[in-house]
């Protein structure tokens, strides 16, 4: 994890924290999972978690407008961003000396598509057992539901003809689409 708000908590006094670093089966390396050895842009949430997402910094407010229809935006401070380092699994892989993965689990704040991308056409998945994934999305589709995303279908899709993985279970979709007016 390269995110700053996960290290300054990794270097504290917290509980937890200090568990993590006497426990001898644990490393936190970081740099983050990505789908090559570079440097990415990641921006935080309001609530100090980090993301590929890029928030609107205005967005036209209706509930604000003149009589002939000319409205005014609605400002949101500019997100804070953070160059940081990610990885390739199959990089990551050789490092560690590894040649297989049992699970794979990715809940990596939108980078998930460049992994799983570069999974496929490497054709590393198929040294996956296991994947255990979570979408972050906003191209919602809501005539078929919010897990009938056209993205979505096409990765699990290939996650399936190529790397010979099933969807076994998805989230309902009512939890999905964000109830935030301003989205």
């Amino acid at each position: 994890d390269p995110s700053p708000i996960t290290k300054d908590w990794f270097k504290s006094n917290a509980q937890d924290a200090k568990a993590l670093r006497s426990n001898p089966n644990y490393k936190l390396f970081h740099y983050g999972a990505g789908g090559a050895d570079e440097t990415i842009t990641l921006r935080e949430y309001n609530w100090d978690q980090i993301t590929i997402y890029h928030y609107p910094n205005r967005i036209l407010d209706t509930s604000n407008c003149t009589s002939t229809g000319r409205c005014r935006y609605k400002m949101f401070p500019t997100q804070k961003t953070h160059e940081l380092p990610v990885r390739s699994v199959e990089s990551l892989m050789k490092e560690l000396g590894h040649d297989h993965i049992d699970i794979l689990k990715l809940d990596i704040e939108g980078s998930e598509y460049r992994v799983l991308e570069s999974l496929i056409q490497s054709g590393l998945c198929r040294q996956v057992d296991q994947i255990v994934l979570e979408w972050h999305h906003y191209d919602f589709d809501l005539r078929y539901g919010a897990s009938s995303i056209p993205m979505l279908n096409v990765m699990v899709r290939l996650l399936q003809e190529q790397c010979g993985l099933s969807q076994f279970w998805i989230h309902d979709p009512s939890g999905w689409p964000t109830n935030e007016k301003i989205y």
